[in-house]
């Protein structure tokens, strides 16, 4: 495992996600909670709901969620 990797999960782990509100606030977001599909691809439906299980970092160290037993991109969703 990388530095970089390590140094990262001294602040994050698969059962939370830290976050930003619009006013600058950072707090940290307890899986699960509730995604919105933002598309049709990769067996979603667009504005379904979905609740994510665990968060993950990929190997490019891109946020990935699990959902049921399928990893997604964040991209994909809109935190509700």
């Amino acid at each position: 495992m990388s530095d970089a990797l390590k140094d990262l999960q001294k602040w994050v782990n698969g059962n939370s996600l830290l976050i930003v509100s619009i006013k600058g606030i950072l707090s940290r977001l307890n899986c699960p909670f509730d995604v919105e599909s933002l598309t049709d691809e990769f067996g979603l439906q667009k504005h379904h709901t979905y609740q994510v299980k665990r968060v993950l970092i990929d190997k490019q160290f891109q946020l990935v969620y699990q959902i049921g037993e399928e990893l997604y991109p964040f991209r994909y969703f809109t935190i509700l």
